[in-house]
């Protein structure tokens, strides 16, 4: 958490605290980075869709994906080996965005 402090990209400062206090068990503090960084979605929605990934809350996830892949933001080219969309994995709607963006190595 003290590396974290110090990070000074605000964005992946508020994405590494909501991680950190997610995989400690402290869901406060997890959910009050995340709401800042929602507060900020310019740039911001991957990391935001890895979050709820995460979190095992795919509504959210798959929603946040979906307006990081329309604004073209970074992150969205390597969504099929993104360790935090795990839990992703198996559901249409992934498989769907994939194709949609020609991921899905389908001709």
């Amino acid at each position: 958490l003290a590396v974290i402090a110090a990070e000074a990209h605000p964005g992946a400062r508020l994405w590494a605290l909501s991680v950190a206090n997610w995989s400690l068990g402290r869901r406060e503090e997890s959910d009050a980075a995340l709401a800042e960084l929602r507060r900020h979605p310019k740039g911001n929605a991957y990391a935001i869709a890895q979050l709820y990934a995460l979190r095992g809350q795919r509504k959210p996830a798959f929603e946040w994906l979906s307006r990081a892949c329309l604004e073209r933001q970074g992150g969205c080219e390597g969504l099929k080996a993104d360790r935090f969309s795990r839990g992703l994995r198996g559901d249409s709607r992934l498989h769907a965005l994939l194709a949609k963006m020609k991921l899905d190595d389908e001709p």
